[in-house]
Order: structure tokens, then C-alpha cells, then sequence
């Protein structure tokens, strides 16, 4: 009796991780069936299809260095249909300065802000936090609205005698204005996207670690330099690295508010926009520079990487 007790408790150990087993390969497999389809085939096939040629919106077979010649032309031209032009290179590269010089660290400073529970930190948390709940696009309207010759802005400018600074078509229809208030509204929607990981970070700061401070005279700003930035920093370069990272194919502000209009494109814009032209002859430019793109993307990213762990290790907290 004993023996077959035994038997029966060892065939049910058996079954359960059985099942713990068959649980755990399908939590995996959605993010490797993912990430094979999605990443790999995908950067597979637009590496393999920028060396042909496509007519009638099907790529040829064989092999032709034309796309990236073409591209290559197209860069030393300055610009050329909508493959590229001068605006679009350095409104994208104006995205990594505008992450690293004012979107991080504004975003610090406004997550340890609510971390501390300073004076206002509920506003900041209502106020920075909505752009993560509110759709692009309701966004992009709003902004758009209240920037135009006749939205809030404007008449309130007017009010307060600067209408003489009020561009002609408004902040977003004149191609002075029309870049800097896209990024005026990118640095808003930035803050609040990365505000959740930081905030989480500090989260999870020592408080017996601040408290010793205090107690040893630091003042809160002297805490937020040389504790909370260094315990966090893991947390900082990966959010650097993936923000900077995505303004490679960032074009969705400049859709939705300027349609590429008024000298706002973006490198992202230019592919997407020849992307809904499958029949065009111009479809495997579009590949070559996406490969092009990866490359050189992966080439700052991994410089920056670098640069970033010169500053701090990572800290066990």
C-alpha cells in the first residue's frame, strides 16, 4: 500500500510539471513566433529586396546595386522626389539632442518631483501622465487647434500685445515655425511616455539611503545628483537608447500635424509615405535606406551605449 501511494504522488509530481512545462513554452513562444516574423523575416527581407529591382510593384529577381546608387545620388543632391531631402536627415538627427538634452533630463527632474511629493507633484502626475492615456491623434488635433492662426495661443498672444510674433499661418503653417512647435509638442509627449519608467525606478530607491543623507546635511538636490541619477542609471541609458533608437522611423506627429508640410519631414515620414505606394519603381530605394538606416542607427547606438556606461555602473538596491 505504501509502494502504490508512493507511485501515484510520483506520477502526479510528473503531470504538474508537465504542465508547468507546456505553461511556460507558450508564454515563450508568442514573443519568439514575434520576433522571428516581425523582426527577423521582416529586416531579412527588406535587406535582400534593397538589391532588386521592382516594376509593376513586384521585385525582380537577381541582383542590382541600383537602389542604393540611386539613394546615394539622392543624398549627394540634397534632395529628390520623396526620397530624401536636406530637412528630413537633419530633423531626424535633431531628434537625438533634443532626447539627450532636454526630454531625459526634464523627465528626471519632474519623476523625482513626485517621487519626493514636492509642492504641485499631483499636478505634474495628472498633467504629464494624460499624453500615455490620450490617443495620438486626439493629441495632434488639440495641439493643432490651439497653435493656428486663430486657436488659444494666437488670441492670447494677441491679448498681451504680440501679435507681431505670430507667424503668418500660424505656428505650424510657416516653415520657420513649423518644425520647432513639432518638437515643442514631442517634448510634452517624451516626458510623459518615460515618466512611468522612471518614476517606477525611483520607486524603488532605498529610503534609508536618503534618509542617512539627510541626516547627514544633503540637500534634495545634492540626493538627486549624486544618489538617485547613479542608482537609476541603468534604467536612464536604457530609456536614452531606445528613445534615441526610435527617431529613426518617427513620423507620426509630423503626419498628423503637417502632413510633411512646411519642411517638417522626417526620415521615418519619407518611408512610410513611399511604403503606401507598393507599385512605385521607388519602393526599393525606400528598402535600401532602411538598410542604411540600420546600420548607421546601430552605429550610434551602440557609441552611445558606450558613452553612457563610461558615467556609472549599475547599483544593487
Amino acid at each position: 500500500m505504501p509502494q502504490g501511494m508512493k507511485i501515484k504522488k510520483k506520477s502526479t509530481m510528473t503531470a504538474k510539471k508537465r504542465k508547468d512545462a507546456i505553461f511556460i513554452y507558450a508564454v515563450i513562444a508568442w514573443p519568439l513566433i514575434h520576433f522571428c516574423i516581425f523582426w527577423i523575416w521582416m529586416n531579412a527581407s527588406m535587406f535582400v529586396n534593397s538589391f532588386r529591382e521592382v516594376f509593376g510593384g513586384e521585385f525582380q529577381s537577381g541582383f542590382t546595386l541600383e537602389n542604393y546608387a540611386a539613394l546615394f545620388k539622392a543624398f549627394s543632391q540634397g534632395s529628390w522626389e520623396n526620397i530624401i531631402n536636406k530637412y528630413a536627415v537633419l530633423h531626424s538627427l535633431s531628434l537625438i539632442p533634443l532626447i539627450i538634452v532636454i526630454n531625459i533630463p526634464l523627465t528626471l527632474l519632474f519623476s523625482y518631483a513626485i517621487f519626493r511629493k514636492y509642492k504641485f507633484h499631483k499636478f505634474f502626475q495628472i498633467a504629464l501622465f494624460c499624453p500615455t492615456v490620450i490617443s495620438a491623434v486626439v493629441l495632434c488635433k488639440t495641439f493643432s487647434l490651439a497653435v493656428n492662426s486663430t486657436g488659444f495661443i494666437p488670441e492670447l498672444m494677441r491679448k498681451i500685445g504680440l501679435e507681431n510674433k505670430i507667424p503668418t499661418g500660424g505656428f505650424l503653417g510657416n516653415p520657420k515655425t513649423a518644425w520647432t512647435t513639432i518638437l515643442v509638442f514631442s517634448v510634452w509627449t517624451g516626458i510623459s511616455s518615460n515618466l512611468i519608467y522612471f518614476s517606477s525606478a525611483m520607486g524603488r530607491l532605498s529610503g534609508g539611503v536618503l534618509e542617512s543623507a539627510e541626516i547627514d546635511g544633503a540637500s534634495h538636490i545634492r540626493q538627486f545628483f549624486s544618489i538617485a541619477v547613479p542608482m537609476i542609471w541603468p534604467t536612464i541609458t536604457t530609456i536614452t537608447i531606445s528613445s534615441v533608437s526610435a527617431i529613426f522611423g518617427w513620423f507620426i506627429p509630423t503626419q498628423l500635424l503637417t502632413a510633411g508640410q512646411y519642411n517638417t519631414s522626417t526620415l521615418g515620414y519619407i518611408i512610410f509615405v513611399n511604403a503606401q505606394n507598393p507599385s512605385g519603381t521607388t519602393l526599393g530605394i525606400v528598402y535600401a535606406m532602411g538598410v542604411l538606416i540600420a546600420v548607421f542607427g546601430s552605429m550610434i547606438m551602440f557609441g552611445l551605449k558606450k558613452l553612457m556606461e563610461c558615467f556609472w555602473q549599475g547599483v544593487e538596491y
